[in-house]
């Protein structure tokens, strides 16, 4: 909530930076960006690509539930 209060573009993304899990190359790429504008496009890019990720753990989470479900199911059944 305290980033929707933020108006500064290189603050937020400074802000938004701080809470990411980046390793060390990526945090220097970001601290040598010195255009604010450019620094926000390149954390929106990281969050992006954490999405993209996220999305496919879920989607990988879903059909092994799925396929379990099912093997479980069939499992039952085929004691009876």
């Amino acid at each position: 909530m305290f980033a929707m209060n933020i108006a500064e573009p290189g603050w937020l993304a400074d802000m938004i930076a701080t809470s990411l899990s980046l390793n060390y190359e990526a945090k220097l790429s970001l601290l040598t960006l010195l255009d604010p504008h450019g620094r926000l496009q390149a954390v929106n890019k990281i969050l992006a690509q954490e999405v993209d990720v996220l999305e496919l753990e879920d989607e990988i989470h879903s059909r092994v539930q799925n396929e379990w479900i099912k093997a479980s199911v069939s499992f039952i059944y085929a004691s009876r």
